[in-house]
């Protein structure tokens, strides 16, 4: 009922005056109601001013006030996520164009030279450098990776230095872009979900990280968001790609584990090691031996003093063990300790944590019902966890399952996993070396992956509406 059916017209007085007393209410309201009622107050005095007390000067109206449910209203404007969205791109974009030097991008160049030109060489300055030192060589001057991944630069090794470094970057650049896009198609966002998915991949600093050195991972990521594409379509495609991106780096491998279906880790097992053959073939008979004694081996267990390394290991050893670590200072670099002295600690909570991953990913993957999307996205997020030497873009396998969770988190409205989720991407704020302590991603990263784990159930929700385990994708899931 509107403001004026609550009013009932009063008889006329007997005597006719010039200023008749305004209406009466049939049903008094509560004050604060009163209030928004157009005109004057039913027991006001027609002759003084509105709001004014007989004795009284008029007072200022109070300050305009957002409510706490006006500020949420506000806050699901899909047009400020968007705003927000934009400018995180844009300052990615503005800080990439920036960048004085990228060493991973210059080493995979130098690699490419070699690999052509002179092949027998592609290893033997990181294995000097292990062997003389038993730390991680330098960026832009070593190569660790597979044989395989020196085919990615191939294209660019006829170019100059310095715009074969560009050319590299702007190449995995746009795969992380593709990448993000067909992700983006499976998740199938809804409402406020759409700009946020945006904001947070836009806002990730392992993103930037990874464009901002030059590295593999939007290769890498386009290849495994594409196997989780085609795994409920074509499951050969699926796990071909999968052992494609496994031989240039390892850690896709993880995400089998989220797939319980023997096709595609036959077509993995079998696209990966066709490809490491060829890739070693051209190094000559004795370059596995030589590659797995003198460079692999050797940089798993290799010092890892560098303030930007954020793995489980070195959060294990630098908080319980007090290892040391260097970050920038003024001049030079400066050796910091900041843990506790139980060394006899760190190494029992790296191999705790490390299992206590695996197993979550495994009755995640349970309790999702083998989730198409979600279970791989997870194993795949352990490529972020597991290794010893974790570097800021290394965490961008966290990115997918992350904002998986988040999208899905927003339409179910569970704040709890949104809160947990922005509590983890918050700690990504500062990077590692500019940190109180280095490892604060390794935390966060923990809490992502948390996050995920815990929205399992969601998920087998979305597997049940979509016809059970593994044969509809996430997109059917409405």
């Amino acid at each position: 009922m509107g403001a004026a059916g609550l009013w009932a017209a009063r008889p006329p007085a007997d005597d006719a005056r010039a200023d008749p007393e305004p209406a009466r209410p049939q049903h008094r309201l509560p004050d604060p109601f009163r209030q928004l009622l157009p005109g004057p107050a039913p027991d006001a005095d027609p002759g003084r001013a509105p709001g004014r007390r007989h004795g009284q000067t008029a007072r200022r109206p109070p300050a305009l006030a957002i409510s706490p449910a006006g500020l949420l209203r506000r806050l699901g404007e899909p047009w400020l996520w968007w705003l927000l969205a934009a400018v995180f791109a844009l300052r990615d974009l503005v800080l990439a164009i920036g960048a004085d030097s990228r060493p991973d991008a210059l080493a995979l160049h130098v690699a490419a030279v070699r690999y052509l030109y002179e092949p027998g060489a592609l290893y033997t300055e990181s294995a000097q450098a292990l062997a003389r030192t038993g730390t991680l060589p330098v960026p832009g001057h070593s190569f660790l990776y597979p044989p395989v991944a020196a085919w990615l630069g191939i294209p660019f090794a006829w170019l100059p230095d310095g715009v074969a470094v560009l050319a590299w970057t702007v190449a995995d650049a746009a795969a992380l872009v593709a990448a993000l896009l067909i992700l983006y198609r499976l998740v199938r966002p809804a409402g406020l979900a759409r700009p946020v998915f945006w904001l947070v991949a836009a806002y990730f600093p392992p993103l930037f990280a990874e464009v901002d050195a030059g590295q593999v991972g939007g290769v890498l990521l386009l290849l495994t968001v594409g196997a989780s594409w085609a795994l409920v379509r074509r499951p050969i495609l699926a796990g071909t790609l999968l052992g494609l991106a496994a031989a240039v780096k390892y850690y896709p491998a993880a995400w089998l584990l989220g797939v319980w279906r023997w096709r595609p880790w036959a077509a993995a097992a079998v696209a990966g090691a066709l490809a490491l053959v060829a890739g070693f073939v051209r190094l000559g008979p004795q370059s596995v031996t030589y590659y797995i004694g003198s460079v692999l081996l050797p940089s798993l267990h290799s010092s890892y003093a560098d303030c930007a390394i954020v793995s489980v290991h070195t959060f294990s050893a630098r908080l319980f063990a007090d290892e040391t670590f260097y970050v920038p200072s003024s001049p030079g670099i400066r050796a910091v300790n900041a843990g506790l002295h139980l060394p006899w600690l760190a190494q029992p909570a790296t191999y705790f944590i490390d299992a206590a991953v695996v197993l979550a990913v495994l009755w995640a993957t349970r309790r999702s019902r083998a989730h198409p999307l979600y279970a791989p996205l997870l194993a795949l997020s352990l490529g972020a966890l597991l290794p010893g030497e974790v570097n800021p873009y290394q965490m961008l396998p966290l990115l997918p399952v992350t904002v998986l969770t988040i999208s899905l988190a927003i339409e179910k409205r569970r704040v709890e996993l949104l809160a947990l989720a922005a509590l983890g991407l918050l700690l990504f704020v500062r990077q590692p070396c500019y940190s109180p302590f280095p490892n604060l991603w390794t935390v966060g990263a923990l809490l992502l992956f948390a996050t995920a784990v815990a929205a399992a159930n969601l998920f087998a929700e979305a597997a049940e509406n979509g016809g059970g385990r593994g044969t509809r994708s996430v997109e059917q899931r409405r």
